[in-house]
């Protein structure tokens, strides 16, 4: 998609912005723009988050209240000569990704939903928190890829509670440049911490598959780490042939 968002942008070796957002508004962005047509390469994008307050208002007493940890995302588009390849990750103290290009777009925005699983306690929102961006040139120094907690309205990175017999379907992101995914398993009580008890072989099992809901891959996710997409798949599909609940996570590796 041709766009064109420089103009006018001073040119420098370094950028940088902060902001302070608020858990459960998406409606508060930390945004930067960055054009480096002088010096076209490859270019690094680095993340920090300060929490601001940390216990949310209550009554005096027992703490009966906790803020529910914080989740946002970074939306990412680098530009060459007016075209733009967007990235999505999520957003954590330290996180990088690099990218080519004449010019990026960055914008920060919470993604932070209240869980939904019983606890002894309530997970409330609205916690104040800095968000903060840099950018520089240079390729990123890690050895595994910048991570994507959430997709389209579905939490993944939480625990994804399923029972004996049955299955969750979790598309693929779009627009993030996905090309790996992790996942864990674990046994437990429905919407419960995992238990720790072994997992049999054959009772988890995850399946790549396309948009018509054709397998294209499917392995035991007993043994975590990060498993190549298949070109062409839409969606994942999280099997659970046990006798026990399996608690499932899902954490989309982006290139970068």
């Amino acid at each position: 998609m041709k766009t064109n968002f420089t103009s006018g942008i001073e040119q420098k070796d370094g950028w940088s912005v902060s902001r302070e957002l608020v858990s459960g508004d998406d409606s508060r962005v930390c945004s930067l723009q960055a054009d480096f047509r002088q010096k076209p390469g490859i270019y690094t994008a680095q993340f920090l988050i300060a929490t601001v307050d940390l216990i949310p208002p209550q009554p005096p007493g027992p703490q009966l209240s906790f803020y529910e940890p914080i989740l946002a995302e970074a939306e990412i588009e680098w530009a060459v000569e007016g075209n733009t390849v967007k990235r999505r990750l999520s957003v954590l103290n330290g996180a990088t990704i690099s990218g080519p290009g004449q010019a990026v777009r960055i914008v920060v925005r919470d993604s932070t939903v209240l869980s939904t699983a019983p606890f002894p306690f309530t997970y409330v929102l609205g916690q104040k928190y800095i968000v903060a961006v840099t950018l520089t040139p240079g390729l990123r120094a890690a050895d595994s890829p910048p991570v994507l907690w959430s997709n389209d309205g579905i939490q993944a990175g939480v625990v994804i509670t399923i029972n004996p017999g049955f299955d969750f379907v979790l598309p693929v992101p779009i627009d993030a440049g996905s090309k790996s995914v992790l996942v864990t398993v674990a046994s437990g009580p429905g919407g419960g911490f995992g238990s720790g008890t072994p997992i049999p072989e054959q009772a988890a099992r995850v399946t790549q598959e396309d948009g018509l809901g054709i397998p294209m891959a499917a392995y035991d996710p007993r043994a975590f780490s990060f498993c190549p997409l298949v070109p062409g798949i839409a969606q994942l599909r999280l099997n659970n042939f046990g006798v026990t609940d399996l608690l499932f996570s899902v954490f989309w590796g982006i290139d970068g």
